[in-house]
């Protein structure tokens, strides 16, 4: 039998955002900073 290995889940909008997107102003998080706003945008 496998051994299972714990793993720590980081929820991204629980923690204080890192910026602001320049193009729509929504909250940008670290550690990669991609928009939540304009990332649900698109296509």
């Amino acid at each position: 039998m496998k051994e299972i290995e714990p793993v720590l889940y980081l929820d991204d909008q629980a923690a204080k955002p890192g910026c602001l997107c320049p193009v729509c102003g929504g909250e940008r998080y670290a550690p990669s900073l991609f928009c939540l706003r304009c990332e649900r945008r698109l296509p």
